[in-house]
């Protein structure tokens, strides 16, 4: 339900951006050990963990995101807790009726972004930890028969099988994981009077091999001029579990911390071949341990 809530927030960035990530008609997610097919006049988004679908015609949108659930009772149960977040708020309709072995099904409505909406929302499981939550939703008064069955054809393409790390995501793993990643930026400067100012950030994240990660964050800046002189000081430490995961054409790490927020950063590489998260050049080095 996280990732659904960030990705309605971005939908209409993503849609409408030259150089977002479509996918063809026939997505096969060998990480993810899960293939489908685009419906017919929709065009499909990948950003992070989600994929979102737009229509030029059929007002509203698809949102399709991974679940773990093993069974149908633990569907049920995160089903009825709805959706809410800043901005957002969906609840069910009645009960989510199972409609299969593996499959959930139900409406949600409230409010998104202030206008007033409903959307048709379906679940389905393989019994093996591995699933798919699909989202189809619009503003009430143009909810119709049709979000159902667009939603309905996009799950019928759906087929699950074992997943596979590809070549570039064992490749991200063997380089990065039981490493530690750290960024470093220092800025600063005087004026005419002799007055000094400066900022320093650090981050620090150690991947361990267990699946686990330790994060630090630290952020300062001083100041000294005819006003006075101070200085703010900020730290973060965190941990969680991490993924490391090839959704599309680009690598992701992503982090789960414990607390439940997430954050994921593109891996890529510059032309000096320096390791870059989200753009920003990060030192791999050892570690001694993972607390």
């Amino acid at each position: 339900m996280k990732h659904i809530i960030a990705m309605l927030s971005l939908l209409c960035l993503i849609i409408n951006t030259s150089d977002a990530q479509q996918l063809p008609a026939h997505v096969d997610f060998q990480e993810l050990g899960i293939s489908f097919d685009i419906p017919t006049g929709w065009s499909g988004y990948i950003e992070g963990e989600a994929i979102l679908m737009g229509h030029k015609s059929i007002p509203g949108l698809i949102i399709m995101t991974e679940n773990f659930a093993s069974n149908i009772t633990q569907l049920k149960q995160l089903a009825s807790q709805g959706i809410v977040d800043q901005g957002i708020q969906l609840k069910p309709i009645g009960e989510f009726k199972v409609t299969g072995t593996n499959r959930l099904e139900g409406f949600y409505q409230g409010s998104f972004n202030g206008e007033t909406v409903k959307a048709f929302a379906l679940a389905i499981i393989d019994q093996k930890g591995k699933g798919v939550n699909i989202i189809s939703l619009t503003t009430t008064n143009q909810f119709s028969q049709q979000q159902v069955t667009e939603a309905n054809k996009l799950a019928a393409s759906i087929k699950f099988s074992q997943a596979a790390d590809s070549v570039k995501t064992q490749e991200w793993k063997q380089y990065i994981v039981g490493q530690k990643l750290t960024y470093m930026h220092t800025s600063g400067g005087s004026d005419y009077g002799g007055g000094y100012s400066g900022t320093s950030d650090k981050i620090e994240i150690k991947l361990c091999q267990n699946g686990r990660f330790s994060f630090y964050a630290n952020s300062h800046s001083s100041f000294d001029d005819s006003a006075g002189m101070g200085y703010v000081n900020g730290n973060e430490s965190n941990s969680g579990q991490y993924e490391i995961s090839t959704p599309g054409k680009t690598t992701f790490l992503f982090l789960n911390f414990d607390d439940g927020k997430v954050s994921e950063y593109a891996l890529t590489t510059n032309t000096q071949d320096h390791t870059l998260l989200n753009e920003r050049r990060y030192f791999v080095t050892d570690f001694d341990s993972c607390n």
